[in-house]
């Protein structure tokens, strides 16, 4: 399945500041893994050593927000985007 992967926010800093993939992968937890191979920094910033995803990061597929268990669920489509970044906060 064709995955596009959208990076926001700090994450862009790990990837050389593109913010566009496109991956081949049957899960978006599949499909942001492979990016991070690609990328050796960006693993550090989305995984925690114990290997689970940061549990400050939010995830969305196609807009809508989705937990990381959810992010392990292969999609009903052919392809989805995934949409990876960091809540801002502050007033």
């Amino acid at each position: 399945m064709q995955n596009t992967i959208l990076l926001l926010g700090p994450a862009i800093r790990c990837t050389n500041y593109e913010r566009e993939f496109h991956v081949e992968a049957s899960t978006p937890a599949e499909a942001v893994s492979l990016l991070c191979r690609k990328f050796p920094d960006l693993r550090r910033f989305i995984y925690e050593d114990a290997g689970q995803f940061r549990t400050y990061l939010r995830f969305f597929i196609d807009s809508e927000a989705c937990t990381c268990e959810a992010m392990h669920e292969p999609p009903n489509r052919e392809s989805i985007e995934i949409c990876v970044t960091v809540p801002v906060a502050g007033g």
